[in-house]
């Protein structure tokens, strides 16, 4: 029998999509947790909601053929005619879907009628866009399959036709992963020689295709710096630092990944002899996947700094670093850390310097402290990498603790892989993993249980 869980500690497996959650409401009813349950329902829980998998399919599980289903379907469709955030609207369309494929037409109509009566126009300017984000297209599809399908690609089409533009910004693959795609593809390629619109969306997605297919050719690692620095030149990148430009490390961790080392020279020179902060964050960003130079002293001191973006920064770029003075400002990281952000900083700069006599330092820090999703995710990120570059079997205690408390399915999942690749995914893990919110922890825990 699978062990009773306080409501709080059912309220964090519900929220990380562990297998426990589902267990528990298997075997002990829904009654008192079902307000964490339509809450989970109501607003998508999911740590990464862009990326992660939806969790409707495993929550309607939860309430389906029980008594409650009337309070949650009611519920469902009440926030999904009103919800605007896009992450939940769409988490919302694919509770929706679940209850319309289940039988509940009010759910199928409200489905289909918030759907296509969003507007699929597309703005005129010179980096068009469709207006909004179009959500609900492959909660309809699960619906309705290939008629939605062709019904989504004449109104998408429609869009390019009254725009004058070639295609759409971005491909739509609205068969999604609902396993219809060869079909769908057949019967849109079919009505495109006679539907003016549907051929526009045809066209648009073959272009798209080519260009797919192009860029899977591989590049050669001389190929892919040449275009790097063509799109980032050293110029520029200095001269968008130090005018504060971007918000994101993107550009200049892609320039400092192909930079030559006079290139990443002169971004260091630059670095240590800058004042201002706005400008000293945009060139740490250069060293999250390349190697500092030198480990000046600047360097330590911006691994100080008040500022949480650049002493996060500033300890990005000393990880990158193989030095023994960063392994050693790792363990005393650790054996002092008070806060799970220390203990995030020493794992981070751990990483390159692990030792297999680290592992009771490792787990003496972690088992101290009390993480935040963001805190958890991070530490979770060393750990794994930790892991893979390292076989030692002292790291499984570290290994469990992020399928504890790491909050994405996406890194559980990695964590979940790795510990089966090692032949020490435990029983009880895989028990709980059979059910997990994520369906590909899910594979992975059949593929354990069976072999």
């Amino acid at each position: 029998m699978h062990k009773h869980l306080s409501k709080e500690v059912f309220a964090t497996a519900l929220k990380r999509g562990h297998g426990r959650a589902f267990l528990h409401v298997q075997n002990f009813g829904l009654p008192e947790v079902a307000d964490l349950v339509l809450a989970a329902c109501l607003k998508n829980p999911a740590y990464d909601r862009q990326c992660e998998s939806s969790r409707a399919p495993w929550l309607f599980s939860m309430f389906k053929g029980r008594e409650e289903y009337p309070v949650f379907a009611s519920a469902i469709l009440s926030a999904f005619r009103q919800e605007t955030d896009n992450n939940d609207i769409e988490h919302l369309c694919e509770l929706t879907a679940q209850l319309a494929i289940h039988g509940d037409e009010i759910a199928a109509n409200a489905l289909r009628r918030r759907v296509l009566d969003q507007s699929f126009v597309l703005e005129g300017d010179q980096s068009f866009v469709l207006e909004g984000d179009q959500f609900g297209c492959n909660a309809l599809v699960l619906l309705d399959g290939v008629d939605a399908v062709v019904e989504l690609a004449r109104r998408f089409g429609r869009s390019l036709l009254e725009s004058s533009e070639e295609r759409l910004p971005f491909p739509y693959h609205l068969a999604g992963e609902s396993g219809l795609r060869e079909s769908a593809d057949a019967v849109l390629e079919q009505l495109a020689v006679s539907d003016e619109a549907i051929g526009a969306f045809w066209n648009s997605e073959q272009s798209w295709e080519r260009e797919f297919q192009t860029d899977k050719v591989p590049l050669r690692d001389e190929e892919r710096r040449e275009s790097s620095r063509r799109e980032f030149p050293l110029e520029k990148i200095l001269a968008d630092a130090a005018a504060g430009v971007g918000d994101t490390s993107f550009k200049y961790t892609r320039f400092g990944k192909y930079a030559t080392v006079d290139e990443l020279k002169v971004v260091w020179l630059r670095l240590i002899n800058e004042s201002d902060e706005k400008v000293c964050l945009r060139l740490l960003w250069v060293f999250r996947a390349a190697m500092l130079p030198e480990l000046h002293p600047a360097i330590w001191k911006l691994a100080e700094s008040d500022h949480d973006k650049i002493r996060a920064a500033a300890i990005t770029a000393l990880a990158q670093c193989h030095d023994p003075s960063v392994g050693n400002f790792a363990r005393a990281a650790l054996r002092s850390a008070r806060s799970a952000k220390a203990v995030s900083d020493g794992m981070e700069t751990l990483v390159k310097h692990y030792r297999n006599e680290d592992a009771l330092l490792v787990r003496s820090a972690l088992s101290g402290i009390s993480a935040s999703d963001g805190e958890a995710h991070a530490i979770g990120f060393s750990i794994a990498r930790m892991c893979r570059e390292n076989e030692s079997c002292d790291l499984l205690e570290a290994l469990i603790g992020d399928y504890e408390n790491n909050p994405c399915t996406l890194c559980r999942c990695g964590t979940v892989s790795m510990m089966s690749e090692r032949g020490v995914l435990a029983p009880a893990i895989i028990s709980e993993c059979l059910h997990d919110a994520d369906p590909d922890i899910r594979k992975l825990a059949q593929e354990a249980a069976s072999s």
